[in-house]
């Protein structure tokens, strides 16, 4: 009747094909997958000029903002301490003032944090993209992003971006300016 003494041998499942296909897999995700980038600064810089075409240019005091950011993240426009978007309001006048002639003049510490930096560079920028704005709608009645390559040129022209920046210790040593 019963057989006692044998048992069932249960075969074996082959693993190998499975942890390929798992290493595969990690491959194609690792590959495939990006990752998030870090926030940064859009800035092309123009080419360096060669020695004999560099020539000094004397610039008066009414055609510079002058923008302060200490170690502390303090953020101060002409000795004054402002926020960033105060300073946007302030930059935002001040190009308006001067559109041919202005230059944003920035002295930054080493230790001032990221975020501080960002925020100042940020708002500079927003007052330039305001009043860029503002007179590609009293020229052209359309929106600086709506202008032509032609129309934006003309009004990077009539309303450049220049700006200046410093380390705070190198202006301490008249490196600055």
């Amino acid at each position: 009747m019963f057989k006692k003494g044998r048992k069932r041998n249960v075969p074996a499942l082959n693993t190998t094909a499975t942890a390929d296909i798992s290493f595969m897999l990690l491959i194609f995700f690792l590959v495939t997958t990006s990752l998030d980038n870090d926030k940064g600064l859009l800035r092309q810089l123009p080419p360096m000029p060669e020695e004999e075409q560099r020539e000094e240019v004397n610039v008066s005091k009414e055609e510079i903002l002058s923008v302060c950011l200490d170690g502390d993240d303090m953020l101060t426009c002409e000795g004054e301490e402002v926020t960033a978007a105060a300073l946007t309001a302030m930059a935002e006048q001040f190009i308006a003032d001067n559109p041919q002639k202005n230059i944003i003049y920035i002295q930054v510490d080493r230790s001032t944090s990221y975020d501080a930096y960002y925020n100042m560079q940020n708002a500079i920028v927003k007052a330039y993209s305001h009043q860029r704005d503002a007179m590609a709608r009293n020229l052209f009645g359309v929106g600086y992003r709506q202008c032509s390559k032609e129309q934006r040129e003309r009004i990077s022209k009539e309303c450049p971006q220049r700006i200046s920046e410093a380390d705070m210790t190198d202006s301490r040593k008249g490196g600055g300016r």
